[in-house]
């Protein structure tokens, strides 16, 4: 953990790639990198981007503990949200009424495995039921 007060003496120049993985492996890895580095110039594409804001961020705030406060944010954005309706992260995204149904079809298959593929058709059975039954009677 980056002590507040005792500010690295080196200057280091960061720039991050897109992907979310990256963008969440980034986090974890700038604190520890903040231990023995000043960050001077931070920039990044996509998810790096992001993560490029919120190493700004902590660095514009290392001395009342910035860093200490991205160093929580991977276990934050992972938690329950208040509302029940998923992960901090997912609350986040608030689909169109109209594209709702689609939204909710493509995150069923968040978390990956052999229970995705069940959560898809699942989810897909119960969004577009009536599209399926329609298409199904000229089959039959």
């Amino acid at each position: 953990m980056v002590e507040t007060g005792l500010r690295p003496q080196r200057f280091c120049d960061m720039v991050m790639k897109g992907g979310i993985t990256s963008g969440v492996v980034y986090l974890l890895a700038i604190v520890k990198l903040a231990e023995r580095f000043v960050f001077k110039n931070i920039g990044g594409t996509s998810a790096g981007a992001i993560a490029a804001a919120a190493t700004a961020a902590a660095e514009f705030t290392r001395d009342s503990g910035g860093f200490e406060r991205l160093a929580q944010l991977p276990k934050f954005l992972s938690e329950e949200a208040p509302d029940g309706s998923g992960s901090n992260l997912l609350a986040f995204f608030q689909p169109q009424h109209s594209t709702a149904r689609l939204f909710r079809l493509c995150v069923a298959g968040l978390g990956g495995g052999g229970k995705a593929f069940v959560s898809i058709c699942a989810r897909l059975l119960s969004e577009f039921w009536p599209a399926i039954l329609l298409g199904a009677v000229p089959a039959m």
